[in-house]
């Protein structure tokens, strides 16, 4: 069998990306919170540019629309809910419980996975006014 040995970057990467244990998990749960809540961060601050200066147009109209619903989309589902309950919950609660390994191993990382795709679907219609 082919594996990268895990002293490389490409090896700890790939563990990292595949290692099922709670610790990774919760950890990536929190890094795509962080990320996503600095985009949604991103999106508030041109939201807000635009309402400071409303006489000067910063923004098309239409494209503010897509961000205030981008923004509100990014924070809600992939910012707090990631953060919060998956990457809170699956980093302390098996250890507060005295649990060794997570109830179900196998479908953490695939959540995980889920999130991701689950984010492109739902933000694609609202970005799609930016390449216009």
């Amino acid at each position: 069998m082919n594996t990268v040995p895990p002293t490389t970057a490409t090896g700890r990467l790939q563990r990292f990306l595949v290692n099922p244990s709670q610790t990774t998990i919760g950890f990536q749960f929190l890094g795509l919170g962080l990320l996503t809540g600095c985009v949604g961060s991103a999106l508030a601050l041109i939201i807000r540019f635009q309402l400071a200066w409303p006489d000067e147009q910063v923004i098309r109209p239409e494209t503010y629309l897509a961000f205030v619903t981008l923004h509100g989309t990014l924070m809600l589902f992939f910012t707090i809910s990631p953060i919060i309950v998956s990457g809170f919950g699956t980093l302390l609660i098996p250890a507060m419980i005295g649990a060794r390994a997570l109830e179900s191993v196998a479908t953490k990382p695939w959540q995980f996975m889920q999130v991701w795709v689950g984010g492109t679907a739902a933000a694609a219609p609202s970005s799609t006014e930016l390449w216009q």
